[in-house]
Parts: C-alpha cells; structure tokens; sequence
C-alpha cells in the first residue's frame, strides 16, 4: 500500500481500538478459531488490498486444486484474494469456508465484501503451497500476495537475488562437471504423478511369465533389483487385472534393457493431448540466434512418475513374480504428449529456451546470453532433480540441426540430409538403373509441367536395340532431374497439420526410404548395408529399412502417427507377432520401434518408384554396423562352439551343393523359378541368413547334409521320444523335413520301440445287436475265492446265468454248457476268450449245433467286452452275498427282474416277455406272457451303444495300416519281438503274425507296431543289428565354459551356455 493509505487507516485503527477489543472479549468465550482470526486482523489491519485499475500489472499463471488460475501479483498486499464468482466455478465445497474478521477496503476507501476464508493447495511451476485465501464478492482478478509470493519463489528478496557474475562457459567438459548431478543417475519430474487414462471398454489381459533362458536369469534378478532399489520398480503382491509380458534384450555381454510389451496395454489407453510446437514456432523464436545448445533427458521414460492406479496397469510377469512399474514404461504411446507437457511446465518459462518434446533447446544471440540461459536451465534441473544425457549434450553450437532444417545465425537452410540420397545418388550405369530413376521422375511428373522433356535423353537410352552408350548430355540431364527433385514445387515443406507416411524398401546392398504428405516427398534417405548387414535375411533387411527410415525421419514423425508402407508382407505378421517368438535379431529391431506409433501395410513394389530407387541407388559410403546387432551374431555362434567344430560347420556348408547353391541366393539374390531340393529352401527365403560363413533359418543353424545322420543319433543317445527329441532340435538346428527325419529315425530305434509304451487306442467297433434273445452269447470262466464259475450273457437281454464248474476243463465247461442250451436252446454266436474256449473239442462241439464261436485275440479282453461285464456283475454279487450271507440266486433274481435304464425294459421282459414274481407285488398281468418290441429294445440298444463310442473315442486315432510280409515288432510276454505279418484274421482287428521262431501268433493290432527298415543307411534298422550306432563317424568337442579345450560327450550338438550348466 501506499504510505498516504496506510496512515489513514492507521488512523482508523486507533479510533475504533476500544470497540474492537470489546467485541474480541465477547467472541472469545465462544469461537475460538474466530479470536485466533481477530488477534491476527489487529495486527495487519494497517495494510489494504490495491486495485489496480486500467493497467496491466504483472500476471501469473498458477494452479488451486488443479485448476489453473491467473493472477496478479502485488507486492504491496498481505493477503491474497480470490472473487466470488471465480470461487464458484472451481468446484469446491462452499461449506469449507470459515468466517473471517478481517476489514478490507479498496485503494479509495470503498469497503471490500468478505464471504469467508480457505486454505487451498497452490502450485506455481514445480513448487506446491499450502495458501490461505480471502474470499471476496468483486469483478477483479485473483491477487497474490507478497507472503505467497515468496513462498512460491515468484518474488525474490534483494539479498537472494544477488548472483556472481557468469563467465563464460568453454567446454561441454566443463559444464558436465560443474554440474555433475545433472548428467548422473536418473531423475524424476517434481510434482504429482502422471494419471495413465483407460478407455471406458477397456478390457484388461493378463499373461503368464514367460520362460527366462537360464544364462540371463541370474542377471535378471539383479537387474530388477537394482530397478527397485531405484523405485522405479516394486514387487506386487495379490491378484492382479493387468499384467504384460517381460521382454529382455541383451545390450551386451553385461546389460540388459527390460520393459513390457506394450501392444495390448496403448490399444487401451485414452489419448492425452498436448499441443506440440509446430516448426514455425520453433523456427520463429531460434531464428537470428547465434549459440545453439540441445538437451536431452537421461532416460527420459523412467523420470516421468506414474501414479498407483498406473504402476497396477503397469505390471510385468517375471519369474521372481509380479512388478510394477512406477515410472512410465518405454514404449506407452503417449509419452511424447507427456514429455513435451511436463519439460513446457518446468522450463517453459525460461526466455530463450524452445521445448520440443524431449529436447530442450537453448539458444542466445551472444554467447553470454547464451551461457545464462544455459545455466538457468541446468540450475532449475538441478533444483527439481532432473537429469540429461551427456552423449546426446550439444553444447554452444553455431548451428543445429532440427525438424529436417538447419538454423543458425543466417536462418534457416534445407537439411542437407534431406535431399543427400538424391543429389548424391550414383549415375545410372546401366538400362535397369536408368529406368529406376526415370521411376522416381514418373512419380513427380505431376508436380513438375513439362518434365518429360527434360527427360527425353534419357528414356531414348531405354529404348529396345538402342545401344548403351552414357554421355555428357546424360549426366547433365540426371543433374538436372536432380535440381528439379529437391526444389519447389516437388520437395514440399512439412506441415504437422497433414498426415504423413514413409515408403521403405531394401535391397541386397542398400536401403532407401521417402517421406511423403500428400504423396509429394519432404525428405528423402538412404544408406549401403554394412557386409554384416548384407547378410542379414530378407525379412531382417526390410525390419532394419523400417528402423532406419523411423530413426532418420525421427523429428517428423515422433509423437505422432505414421503410415509406413512396404513391399514385404511377412513384415506385417511379424510386428504383430507375439515378442517371445520372434527371432533374437527382430526383436531388437522392434524394440527400437516401440516408442513410436505406427501402421503398417502392404504396397507393391511396383508403386514404390523412388524407396526402390533410392535403396538399389544407394549413397555409398562406409556405414557403422549396430553392435546390439552384432553381439547377436557373436551369442548365435561364437558363445558354446569351439573354432574346430566352426570350422567343420563351415567346410560341410561349403561342399554341401544344395547349401551352396542357397547360401550364394541369400547373398547375390534369388532367381525367378528354382526347383528340386532348392525349392524347399525357397519358400523359406526371407527367413534365412548367412552368418560368418554359416546358413540360418531364423535363430537356427541350418545343418549340411553330410552331418545330419550323426546329428540324429546324438539327438537320440539319450532315447527321449519324438516330441522331446524334435523340442530338443528345434532349438539348435534346422533342414528341411527334419521333424519327418527325427520321426523315422525313432521308429525304426528297436531300443525305443521295444521299450515303449502300448499303441494308442482305436476308435471304438460296434457289434451288431442280435434281432433275438439268447441268440448272440458272451461266456467266459470267474474264479471267486478259489472256486470257478461259467458266466453267460445273452447280448440282447443282458440276462445272465452262472454255473459252478469243478475244474476249467473243456468237458465240464461243456456240460454247463449242455445243461443251459437245454433251457433256452443253442445260440447262434457265442463270443469268448481263448481258454479254454479255444480248444478243438469246444470247438466241434458248436460246430455240430450250428453255433459260430468268435474268440477274441490273446490277452486283448475288449475283443469279448460283454463277457467281461458279465463276470464283473456276478463276482460284484458273490462280494455283497459274503458280507450279507445271502444267497447269490437271489441277487440274479433281482438282477433279471430290474429295468435296464438305457433300455427300459428288463433282462426278464425281453428274454421270456414277463416279469418274474421276486417276493414284491406285482399286477397279475405283469406276470403274463407280452411281447416286447424287439425292434425297440435294438434301437435304444443301438442308441446307447452310440454315445458310448462317443465318449470312448475321445482321444483314439487310427492305427497306420500294414500289409502282408510288413515288418513288424509285436508284444509277447511283456517284451517286443519281431515278426511280420502273415495275414489278417477272421476277427475284427486280429491279425496272423509270424515271429522269428517261425511260430505263428495271433495279435490284437494294438499289441504290433510297424517298423521301416532301409539296408542302405546305418542310421536306420538292419535285421539282427542295432539300430542307433554309438560309435561316431568323426569327433566334435563343445567350448566348456572354464575348460575351453575339454572335449564334451554331447558330440556336434550346438547348446546355447546356460545349457552347459
């Protein structure tokens, strides 16, 4: 205020001091918090609030709870202010308010409304206050005052204001080390926790973890430790909705870089806009600048905190269990927004400093301007503890590049990298070349009038029969092309309000890419393939054209969404692909894609005129090869295999002519139509690598012929079956077939099939039902508490009979026999086991009656299913009658005269047509004599018996089929003998078997298996020998991790070092 106001109202002060302390008495008794409020008005009643009317004051932008609010700053005023009609559209509970005694009056003595007072949180650029405000009923603005001002840094006292002349700053050395902290560690942005927004569908997915090769899980651990040492990570316990899978790639021998895959996670997550500065701005502020420095921030996603309904969102499956991140994962889609919001509130207000999403750009039109600037930029990072990127540190540069421009003390200029892959494109040295680049003028025709004059030279040389002769005129035409390329009106400026897309292609030696807005080129790339890279597969060239085209056109394309087009499809399916299943080398490349936020798709080749061009005419040149990359190729080959079995590898591949032929296609290009053995390694080109001499599909070597039968015996030494031996090679090795090869290899080992397990079973036969009781009967022998008894069931009726026989003989067997058939007649079937059914007696004697017997195949009880029920159904009762002291007869009655309820009607109804009297009571006419429809009876029968076989079937295959003098192992007394097959028996399934011994064996086709032999190949059976040889044609060793000489058993087995473990 003031001096004359402030002795006026000193003046009112001392004229109303009595009422006041008077009325102060009266409250005091009652309102505490009101005398707290009147001890303080007696003490500051002396200041007023000042209007400031008709000027335009110094003006602050702040934050209440989260609502920005402006100010005006006064440093004459105590109290700070917020009007009525402002505090009503904040949202805050209007019942918070406390009475306030405090008597304020404006700068012409008007008095000022007072609706009560609050304490509110207030921030102001990183600082968060607690701040007591006066609220009012007036039409001004929100006034700070010089209390809060100081608190919030806005105002500084003189003596804090004091600061030591800068000198000038000499080198980037020197500025690392004054402030060292700044460029050390990872830091985190000051204030609240960044809030990741899920859409309101959003449907959360969980993953299990996935398998961690053995080498990196100790490495693992200690990262993620040293992660949540850093709180950057912590370990979730309970339930969880969301939790992603752990993706680990190895920078090196000793760094690992883990995120999570973010896929699922951005197609859920609600887009948090931010304006971005469009290149104007940028431009605008650094023209005329002399000093340039760019910052970059350390790590920049870890130094963003995420709030605890994130980190949740946020978590990972490890196989130390669940984490979660509670800084902002790599590869969210929204981190450019974030990056750009949270380096604008810090440093925006800094004059002389341009943010551009995670670069902060300092520039000074003198270099003492500029090192001020710099300094308050570090001296503010240092106080909010954030940190930057030394590598990435240009310090006091004359010019930089940025946005495809180059902007220094002139202005601005055209990046020459921008247009370098055009102006520095090699001369047309042949037809194939020169039309190449005429393909780049057809695609700017129609920006360009009249162009194809200019290039009439040109196409003449294109035409059938001319003659290839290169001239001056040429030359000057190409140059000229040129010009009109990378010039208005083909080369357009880049405008953030149009789309953008990139056409990218590879060749065998080269890369080359455009962008494009509005299919008019804004920048043009392209570089030559190291000669790793030239050996890379072809799927890896078209990954790594995407990688370079992303990287190059970084600053038009980061934060934002792009369209990349490509002539390769299987790169679409692969960056969709599952991250654990794409090879090492993919995933490093898709690694370096996740920051940005792209759609990929397919356009011919034919379409894509000048990223054609441009990777066939590619800016030569020496071109530094990835060493991610290359650390790749070192763990594929170099970790476990020692420099002997390198070598043989090699020499195999070199003399293997199918793999000679392939690995000279890989490297100089395929020819349009091959056939034979080639043919299969074709239709897997884009998969396949030559590295440091050896062919890879994929991760796998790719193994010559003349090694592949040792191979598989070494795969086989430890006899696993086909599905762990195949797992085994998968890993290692690839050729194509060598699943079918490990198949046969393992069929025809007598070890393992003399070893293994029962064939699977066969789909279920049904038997036919007999049109008549007692016609079809199943008979076989009980033996219960060492007495035998005949059991027979009638197929139709279930009914059954048991007799008591002294001895399992044929004659006792048939007077049983003798005895029943003169009760119900002879059957037409009897169905039964060998013994002593089998015999040439019982035989005869059903012949004689007309009877057909069916015996079942030697211990294969389902061939006589029925009997076997029978039996388990009587010797049930024998059980039961032992524990009751029953007699058995009575259970069969009860048995005979109970419904059966698939059928329903009982075994007594259908085998004599009535119901027989058991001691209940029955109606009379039950007890009479009624036909049963049979034809009924057999369909509910069939019925059954059809979801039966539904439920059996589950799980059963059809057994391969064999013909006569087929080789054959068939299982004879819990051991696999060979034989081979004489002919198929009359029952279902049975077949004739002839065994080494000349004997002949009736088989169940489940108890044989069908062996391959092959007398020309070692690897495979020969009769009487062993199948899988154990003596090897010549000697491999493995490096051993401490003893690199000593030779391993495993033979020429590649494993990965954890293996060896």
């Amino acid at each position: 205020c003031c001096p004359e106001k402030k002795s006026n109202v000193q003046r009112k002060f001392k004229k109303n001091e009595s009422k006041r302390k008077t009325y102060a008495m009266e409250r005091n008794s009652s309102d505490s918090d009101t005398d707290s409020d009147w001890s303080y008005n007696l003490n500051s009643l002396n200041l007023e609030v000042n209007k400031i009317e008709k000027k335009s004051g110094w003006s602050i932008v702040g934050k209440i709870e989260n609502v920005k609010i402006k100010f005006k700053v006064d440093s004459g005023s105590q109290v700070n202010v917020i009007p009525l009609r402002i505090f009503k559209q904040m949202n805050i509970n209007h019942d918070e308010l406390k009475r306030s005694n405090l008597r304020l009056s404006a700068y012409n003595n008007n008095k000022l409304k007072i609706e009560g007072k609050i304490t509110l949180m207030t921030e102001f650029k990183h600082i968060t206050k607690k701040v007591e405000y006066i609220i009012i009923d007036t039409s001004d603005k929100p006034i700070l005052g010089l209390e809060t001002c100081e608190k919030l840094k806005i105002i500084k006292k003189l003596e804090e204001l004091k600061v030591d002349k800068i000198e000038k700053l000499k080198s980037k050395e020197e500025v690392v080390k004054q402030f060292k902290k700044v460029f050390s560690g990872v830091g985190k942005f000051p204030g609240k926790p960044y809030s990741i927004k899920l859409k309101e569908n959003a449907v959360p997915v969980t993953y299990s973890p996935r398998r961690v090769p053995k080498h990196l899980q100790k490495r693992l651990k200690e990262h993620l430790d040293r992660l949540e040492k850093d709180k950057i990570i912590s370990k979730a316990e309970g339930p969880c909705l969301w939790q992603h899978p752990l993706v680990i790639i190895e920078k090196d021998s000793n760094n690992l870089r883990i995120c999570l895959d973010t896929r699922n996670l951005n197609e859920q997550i609600v887009d948090d806009k931010f304006q971005i500065p469009t290149q104007e701005e940028i431009f605008d502020d650094l023209c005329n600048k002399q000093f340039f420095s760019i910052l970059d921030l350390k790590e920049g996603f870890y130094q963003i905190a995420i709030d605890e309904e994130s980190a949740e969102v946020c978590s990972i499956a490890t196989p130390y269990g669940r984490y979660k991140f509670h800084r902002l994962p790599f590869g969210v889609k929204i981190c450019a927004e974030v990056f750009q919001k949270k380096n604008t509130e810090l440093f925006g207000d800094i004059e002389g400093v341009k943010i551009y999403i995670d670069d902060i750009i300092v520039a000074g039109s003198s270099k003492q301007e500029h090192d001020e600037i710099l300094m308050k930029v570090l001296k503010r990072a240092q106080e909010s503890k954030i940190t930057f990127n030394e590598k990435k540190f240009k310090f006091c540069q004359e010019k930089i590049k940025i946005l495809g421009s180059i902007i220094s003390k002139d202005g601005i200029a055209i990046d020459p990298n921008r247009i370098k892959a055009i102006n520095e494109m090699p001369e047309p040295n042949d037809r194939k070349a020169l039309l190449r680049f005429l393909g780049i003028v057809k695609y700017v025709a129609k920006f360009v009038p009249n162009l194809s004059s200019e290039t009439a030279p040109l196409r003449n040389l294109t035409r059938e029969g001319e003659p290839w002769k290169w001239m001056q005129l040429h030359s000057d035409c190409v140059n000229k092309i040129k010009k009109l390329l990378t010039n208005s009106p083909v080369l357009a400026h880049y405008n953030e309000k149009l789309p953008v897309t990139i056409q990218t292609d590879a060749c065998n030696e080269g890369l080359g890419c455009v962008l494009l807005q509005n299919n008019r080129p804004i920048a043009f790339a392209s570089r030559s393939l190291t000669k790793t890279e030239q050996k890379y597969a072809i799927i890896e060239k078209e990954m790594l054209g995407t990688c370079f085209a992303l990287e190059r056109f970084h600053y038009y394309v980061y934060g934002r969404i792009v369209d990349i087009q490509t002539d390769h499809k299987p790169l679409i399916s692969i960056v969709k692909q599952d991250f654990s299943k794409v090879p090492s080398r993919l995933q490093r490349m898709r690694l370096k894609l996740m920051k940005y936020n792209f759609n990929l798709s397919y356009l011919p080749g034919k379409q894509m005129m000048i990223a054609d061009a441009l990777s066939r005419a590619f800016i030569p040149g020496h071109t530094k090869s990835d060493p991610e990359m290359d650390y790749v190729i070192h763990s594929l080959i170099n970790r476990t295999m020692s420099q002997e079995n390198y070598e043989k590898f090699v020499d195999s591949t070199r003399t293997d002519p199918t793999l000679k032929a392939v690995t000279s296609y890989v490297q100089s290009g395929w020819p349009n139509k091959v056939t034979g053995e080639i043919g299969r390694y074709e239709k897997l080109k884009e998969y396949l690598a030559v590295r440091e001499n050896l062919l890879f599909y994929q991760d796998r070597i790719v193994l010559p012929q003349a090694e592949r039968k040792y191979l598989l015996s070494k795969l086989h030494e430890g006899h696993m079956g086909t599905e762990k031996t195949r797992s085994k090679a998968r890993k290692l090795f690839f050729w194509p077939g060598m699943s079918v090869d490990i198949n046969k290899f393992i069929a025809s080992c007598q070890i393992c099939q003399e070893h293994r397990v029962q064939n699977a079973r066969e789909p279920m036969v049904l038997q036919e039902i007999p049109s008549r009781p007692w016609s079809k009967l199943g008979m076989d022998i009980l033996e219960f508490q060492s007495k035998s008894y005949l059991v027979v069931i009638d197929y139709l009726s279930r009914w059954i009979e048991f007799e008591r026989v002294s001895h399992k003989s044929t004659d006792n067997v048939i007077k049983v026999c003798q005895t029943l058939f003169a009760r119900f007649g002879f059957p037409d079937e009897i169905v039964c086991d060998n013994n002593p059914f089998g015999s040439k007696q019982f035989k005869e004697y059903l012949s004689k009656n007309a009877v057909t017997l069916t015996t079942s195949s030697p211990n294969y009880a389902q061939g006589h299913a029925l009997a076997e029920t029978g039996v388990k159904i009587v010797k049930t009762m024998f059980r039961k009658c032992v524990k009751t002291g029953q007699n058995p007869n009575v259970h069969l009655l009860h048995y005979r005269n109970t419904e059966i309820p698939s059928i329903g009607y009982s075994p007594s109804q259908i085998m004599l047509g009535r119901w027989l009297k058991d001691g209940l009571h029955h109606k009379e006419s039950d007890l009479m004599i009624s036909a049963v429809p049979i034809d009924k009876v057999r369909s509910q029968s069939m019925t059954a018996k059809m979801h039966q076989k539904q439920h059996y079937d589950r799980g059963t295959k059809d057994l391969p089929k064999v013909e006569k003098s087929d080789p054959v192992l068939y299982r004879h007394k819990n051991s696999w003998c060979r034989g081979k097959v004489v002919r198929e028996a009359h029952t279902p399934r049975s077949w004739l078997l002839e065994g080494q011994n000349e004997k002949l064996y009736r088989k169940n086709r489940r108890d044989f298996i069908g062996i391959k032999l092959n007398n020309n190949d070692e690897t495979y059976i020969n009769h009487g020998t062993q199948n899988c040889p154990t003596s090897p044609p010549r000697s491999y060793e493995l490096r051993d991790r401490n003893k690199l000489t000593s030779p391993k058993r495993f033979g020429v087995i590649k494993y990965k070092e954890a293996d060896l473990f």
